[in-house]
């Protein structure tokens, strides 16, 4: 299993920005709280720029500790660190999910300013988990897209099994990020839709829960961050292909065809299913040589020119010209 905060993964710019929103709100230092986690405060204002995704996991952990709030400072109101604890514990008794999302909302009901979270059926195959943020105040949709996610991948662990989206819906307009909407929830998003949710099939809210008090005191070790900060739903087709493609570029990376045979499907159902899921084999095997270019150059001392062959480009000019593409500037500034 790939470590949660691999180092092949990265996040905007405008993502780092979002996440302390509420942080900027309560008036804590930014420039001090990105220092600390090891990141140059001038991303603030280049939003096209793109850090290490464990580096972003480190600035949200401090961010959470320092402020003693799972909202990360964007309610009016303080969510004491263990709420979300305390509402796992209220649903493992429950018999299967849909029990469980009741009365994990029923929870959140109790607190002023907390999501409001409930289930409506829309037909014979599907549901809606709805998510109701309109006490939070959350211009840039941050806490919506953390909220959805941490819905999915805790459901997800309740039943042992991950639940297949069949889209995500949103109340507001499309945003110019939206496909990094995608591929947070690995799903395809609707926009100016009645309601912010997940649809999920009807079936997997029947599902009965598997875990217990044990598997639930290791899993509380580090969420909920670590289910919001890890980039990539890694059982979802899209972090299978990703890893199958794997990190040297420098040799005949596998084909649709060769990852497809591993997974085994044909080329047709891994298209199809990496479509559902909002991207493309292209893109992720463009994603990937992304970030493991901006990890060589925060991490390694190998020159620009020997990360472009290891990345696959046979020129060091098209390397220069893809990363500043992908990131807004050249290779030699941001190593600086």
């Amino acid at each position: 299993m790939q470590d949660l905060y691999s180092d092949d993964y990265s996040t905007p710019g405008y993502i780092v920005k979002a996440a302390l929103r509420g942080a900027e709100t309560k008036g804590l230092d930014l420039p001090k709280l990105l220092t600390q986690a090891g990141i140059d405060p001038k991303i603030l204002d280049n939003p096209g720029d793109r850090i290490e995704s464990s580096q972003f996991a480190v600035l949200l952990r401090n961010v959470w500790l320092t402020m003693k709030d799972e909202y990360l400072g964007f309610g009016s109101h303080t969510s004491k660190l263990g709420t979300f604890a305390t509402m796992c514990q209220a649903v493992l008794p429950c018999h299967n999910l849909l029990h469980a999302i009741k009365r994990g909302g029923r929870f959140y009901n109790l607190f002023e300013t907390a999501p409001k979270i409930s289930v409506e059926t829309t037909n014979d195959d599907h549901a809606i988990i709805k998510l109701d943020l309109d006490e939070i105040e959350d211009p840039d949709h941050f806490l919506t897209i953390c909220s959805l996610v941490l819905l999915h991948r805790f459901g997800s662990w309740l039943i042992g099994n991950r639940i297949t989206l069949v889209r995500a819906v949103f109340e507001f307009d499309e945003p110019v990020n939206s496909k990094d909407f995608r591929q947070f929830l690995s799903t395809e998003c609707e926009f100016r839709y009645g309601c912010t949710g997940l649809v999920v099939p009807l079936k997997a809210l029947n599902s009965p829960l598997i875990q217990n008090e044990a598997n639930l005191k290791e899993f509380l070790i580090n969420s909920p961050l670590d289910l919001v900060s890890k980039p990539i739903d890694l059982e979802s087709y899209s972090g299978k292909v990703r890893r199958l493609i794997g990190r040297d570029f420098s040799v005949s990376a596998p084909g649709l065809e060769e990852v497809a045979e591993n997974l085994h499907m044909t080329p047709q159902t891994l298209r199809r299913r990496l479509k559902d899921e909002g991207t493309n084999f292209q893109e992720i095997k463009d994603n990937l040589r992304r970030d493991l270019a901006i990890h060589y150059l925060n991490t390694s001392s190998q020159s620009v020119q020997e990360i472009a062959e290891i990345l696959g480009f046979s020129e060091t000019s098209n390397f220069h010209r893809a990363f500043k593409k992908w990131t807004g500037a050249t290779p030699r500034k941001y190593r600086i």
